[in-house]
């Protein structure tokens, strides 16, 4: 302390720290290998950070790429799952038709074959059993073979269109009206006829409900979470709070004005068990009015007593005024009667000096 009281505070070698420090100990070195890395040129770090930022583009862009490689092959799975199930069903479908049409014709082609007539002629003589002429097998077999002909070309053009692989001109249907469609249609077979061609668009109007559906789950749940910490938010002010146990809401008026906010019944009951945010209002709202009226009361009384008081000091300051101007009206008569008797006296002096040099 004594030698630093003997040099003077703004001398140069106070300030120089190679004099300051010359006693004190030298810091240790850093070791190299933690001074290498510090050493890399600015330049190559540089070059680094780009080299790693494109090889981060680059993967970002293949991650990209087989992303949307795999959303196109779930798609088209998708879509071809679909595709199998409607052609299933259409498939079932069409064998349904097919097979309602073949039971419905052997069931019309049985009595005839008992109603065809006998033919007695040089082919079929001889042809007889037990007396009983037997009809001709062969006629019989084309007309069958015809039939079936005609069912199988039927049938391969009823499955080409449920597959909707081809577009029937309208000759081909007047042609063949008699044999696709019959005029004794099941009611279930008509109905899917004409649900069939809508399945696309209720399969869209399905994934928007879903979607919908899962918009609303979200939405709900995060109105429930904001409610929630609203409701925390409130009871925790109501905790800390001084103004709500000094203007407290009876339970009575409290459910009266529960029940008057809320419009029935249902509503009422269906929101009994989530956070009642609108009691907490009631609560805050009628601590507020409490404290306005409060205030408004007290600034009322105050400012009834400031005109008492100011009534008070303006009689005494007409008091002190009436007192002022009467000292001073008498002060100024005093002064005013010495001026005019000294000035009086003067005049007459000079009058009997003025005589008595005449």
């Amino acid at each position: 302390m004594e030698t630093l009281e003997q040099k003077p505070a703004a001398a140069d070698d106070y300030f120089d720290p190679k004099i300051v420090l010359r006693q004190v100990a030298t810091i240790p070195q850093v070791p190299s290998e933690v001074m290498q890395p510090l050493k890399i040129d600015k330049d190559s770090s540089n070059l680094r950070i780009g080299t790693l930022i494109s090889h981060l583009e680059k993967a970002v862009f293949l991650a990209r790429e087989f992303l949307e490689k795999e959303q196109r092959l779930l798609s088209n799975i998708k879509h071809e799952q679909l595709a199998n199930t409607i052609s299933q069903n259409s498939r079932l479908f069409a064998l349904q038709v097919t097979r309602n049409e073949l039971i419905k014709w052997i069931e019309a082609e049985l009595p005839k074959t008992d109603e065809i007539p006998v033919d007695i002629s040089k082919d079929t003589s001889g042809m007889y059993f037990q007396g009983q002429v037997l009809p001709n097998v062969r006629t019989s077999l084309e007309s069958l073979t015809k039939l079936y002909s005609k069912y199988i070309e039927a049938r391969e053009l009823l499955l080409a269109c449920s597959q909707n692989d081809i577009e029937p001109n309208d000759s081909d249907y007047t042609d063949k009206k008699d044999i696709i469609v019959s005029e004794e249609q099941p009611e279930a077979v008509k109905i899917m006829s004409m649900v069939f061609p809508y399945f696309s668009e209720l399969l869209s109007l399905s994934n928007q409900q879903r979607v919908f559906i899962q918009q609303k789950l979200h939405l709900t749940t995060n109105l429930t979470k904001l409610l929630e910490e609203a409701n925390q938010g409130f009871e925790r002010q109501a905790q800390e709070s001084h103004l709500l146990p000094i203007y407290p809401l009876s339970l009575s008026e409290l459910h009266r004005r529960q029940n008057d906010g809320s419009n029935s019944f249902a509503e009422a009951v269906s929101s009994q068990d989530r956070p009642n945010l609108y009691r907490h209002g009631i609560l805050w709202a009628h601590a507020a009015h409490a404290a306005g009226c409060a205030t408004m009361d007290l600034v009322h009384r105050s400012s009834e007593v400031g005109k008492l008081s100011l009534s008070e000091v303006q009689i005494n300051l007409g008091k002190l005024e009436f007192l002022i101007g009467n000292i001073a009206g008498n002060h100024c008569l005093n002064t005013k009667k010495d001026i005019w008797f000294n000035l009086n006296g003067n005049i007459e002096r000079i009058k009997a000096e003025i005589f008595e040099s005449d």
